[in-house]
Parts: structure tokens; C-alpha cells; sequence
């Protein structure tokens, strides 16, 4: 058996709904996102991966309560773990702001910036997408280690699970974003002689 990755994106708020960049603001679930984080435990359930033979042997989550909720109602019965590396990416500025608000922000000056180095460039207050991904990735590769060949959940948000993932596939930031998870969806990673691989 290899080691296993549920990488899981929390359920939808209302900033969310409206289309606002969360960041780190620390929101609760709505309606709908309970009723998703509910449903994504029955789908993860379903297709065996909480069966007695494989049992889930850990779950971790983002600080943040909308993280919080969403691995409690996805995993009743397990403890969950927070760790702040989990968090979301500090958008600084941007936060709050419609991503029409942000591409206007400052002229455009800071969205092109971003868009044009997410290695480096971070809003005011902010962080990149560079820094976000090191401490993903740091976070899961630990997590990994101390529980080799068994299954880990692992609920975060948006833009921390797309640069963590291509991370972890070995892809470059830049393509992240073919990665995305929508508010209650996850992603099953596996490792395989050496490798992190998407299972299917």
C-alpha cells in the first residue's frame, strides 16, 4: 500500500458565493458549504477510502474555522489537527475585494506584478504564491513521514491545494491553476516509488 493524500478544499461562505478573495479572513461555512463538506465525506466514504481495511488514520486542517468545519462534518468521529502552514495564502490588500476590485487595484499595477512573478511578488500585507507553496508542501511532505503507507485527509483552501498540487506533481507554479479546487471537491494523491501521483 502506498501513502495516501485526500487533499480536500473546504465548503463554500459567503464571500465565496459573492465572488470575494477570502485570503486568511476568517469566515464560517454557509449553508451550502456544510451541505458540501457533508456530501464530500459520503463521496470519499463511497468509494472505499474509510473502509475498515484502509482506514483514515489522520486528519489535518487549516486554522481557519471555515477549514475547521468542513473536516469535522467530511470526518465525524476524527480528531482534528491544525497546522498553520495549512492556511491560505495572506493576500494583504486584496482581501475582501472581487477579482475585478483587485485587477483594478493600484492601476493594475499589483495584479500584473502577481500574474507576472507568483514567485516572488506578494500584495501589500501580503504573501506569494512561491512562499505559500514552500510551506504546503513542507507541511504535506511531513505529514507523509510520519505516517508512511497509510491515509491522511487534508483540508485547506483554494489557491494554498492548486500550488501545493502542482508542487507535488512537479509542475511548475505558473500552471497551479490548472489544478483548482472547487468549494467542497477534493483531489486523491498517492505516493508511488517516489513520486506523488493523482489517483483516479
Amino acid at each position: 500500500m502506498s501513502t495516501v493524500l485526500i487533499l480536500c478544499r473546504h465548503g463554500e461562505t459567503d464571500w465565496n458565493r459573492q465572488g470575494r478573495i477570502l485570503g486568511q479572513r476568517d469566515l464560517p461555512l454557509n449553508e451550502v458549504g456544510r451541505a458540501q463538506a457533508v456530501s464530500m465525506g459520503e463521496r470519499l466514504a463511497s468509494m472505499g477510502e474509510r473502509q475498515p481495511s484502509l482506514p483514515l488514520s489522520a486528519v489535518f486542517a487549516s486554522p481557519l474555522c471555515r477549514a475547521q468545519a468542513t473536516a469535522a462534518l467530511a470526518f465525524p468521529g476524527h480528531t482534528i489537527r491544525l497546522d498553520a502552514r495549512l492556511l491560505e495564502v495572506d493576500c494583504g490588500a486584496a482581501t475582501g475585494l472581487t477579482r475585478a476590485e483587485f485587477r483594478a487595484l493600484d492601476d493594475g499595477r499589483w495584479w500584473d506584478a502577481v500574474t507576472a512573478d507568483p514567485e516572488r511578488a506578494a500584495l501589500p500585507g501580503g504573501e506569494s504564491f512561491g512562499a505559500v507553496r514552500d510551506r504546503m508542501v513542507a507541511a504535506l511532505t511531513e505529514f507523509a513521514a510520519a505516517y508512511p503507507e497509510e491515509i491522511l485527509a487534508v483540508v485547506s483552501h483554494g489557491t494554498a491545494l492548486e500550488v501545493a498540487t502542482a508542487a507535488l506533481l512537479g509542475r511548475p507554479l505558473a500552471e497551479a491553476a490548472s489544478f483548482s479546487y472547487a468549494n467542497g471537491t477534493y483531489r486523491i494523491l498517492s505516493l508511488q516509488d517516489g513520486g506523488w501521483v493523482v489517483r483516479p
